[in-house]
């Protein structure tokens, strides 16, 4: 009923512009308009220039949807799973439920460079990329981007792709 989603507007003039996947249901809207930057607000961008929009509808996805940025809207992470995820902000911290209890090896595969850190509940916080835990049903994996200096890397900007795999 008119509820907005999702807005993209972080890249510069001419620039692509993509919006990740979002839980949803109901009949979907997608609208494209100007964004207006600073007075007068003028356009940024050619009107009659042409653009692409591309819309899919995934029924189930290995991708991460958001919202996930808390316990409650934690997805479900099973055994075997692979997920492919994003950190679109400096803040944003992904939640992943564990569907199942055992011994796992978790890995967090990101660009060279993109500082990440993990925990599982309320333990301490991770930066190892591979780890072999023993993981309790219902178990909360958090991910997000490192702000520690000893990472030796400059907070990233925009969007930051990562791959989670849980292997029994």
């Amino acid at each position: 009923t008119g509820r907005q989603l999702v807005v993209g507007d972080e890249h510069g003039v001419g620039e692509d512009e993509w919006l990740r996947p979002r839980w949803a249901s109901g009949t979907l809207y997608a609208a494209v308009t100007e964004a207006m930057h600073e007075a007068p607000h003028l356009p940024t961008e050619n009107v009659s220039d042409r653009y692409g929009l591309t819309l899919s509808v995934e029924e189930e996805a290995s991708h991460e949807v958001e919202p996930d940025d808390s316990t409650a809207d934690a997805r479900p992470l099973a055994p075997g799973a692979e997920v492919i995820g994003w950190l679109e902000r400096g803040d944003d911290v992904d939640y992943y439920r564990i569907a199942r209890g055992g011994r796992y090896d978790l890995t967090i595969e990101a660009a060279a460079g993109l500082p990440l850190e993990w925990r599982v509940d309320d333990g301490p916080p991770q930066v190892a990329r591979t780890r072999t835990l023993q993981l309790p049903d219902g178990a909360i994996l958090r991910v997000w981007r490192s702000t520690a200096a000893s990472a030796g890397h400059p907070q990233p900007i925009g969007a930051a792709e990562y791959r989670l795999r849980l292997r029994p």
